[in-house]
């Protein structure tokens, strides 16, 4: 297991109605199956981290990858958005690397 306490990461979005920051703090780097993080998006505060665990096994082919975002009920409002925003990250994923550009 790699410790990463205190590495983090910052991540513009650039929408229409305006930029959203997406801010993470890694916890866990086990390459190459295993990545965890905090993550925080506007409008949550600094202080209102939720967890994300993305697991990467091998599979006929390639490999699958399970993202699990654990969110405060606080949050719940946002569950479908976040699980379509996961979605269209992933599905992004598979065509860049179906395309031999990853």
């Amino acid at each position: 297991m790699t410790s990463t306490h205190g590495c983090s990461f910052t991540l513009t979005e650039r929408r229409a109605a305006g930029d959203t920051e997406h801010r993470g703090r890694y916890l866990q780097i086990e390459r190459p199956q295993r990545l965890v993080f905090l993550f925080v998006a506007d409008p949550a505060e600094e202080t209102q981290w939720t967890r994300v665990t993305i697991e990467i096994a091998d599979a006929p082919g390639g490999c699958t990858l399970t993202p699990t975002h654990e969110m405060d009920p606080q949050w719940a409002a946002y569950e479908d958005q976040t699980r379509k925003g996961w979605a269209t990250i992933l599905e992004s994923l598979a065509r860049i690397l179906e395309n031999g550009h990853g």
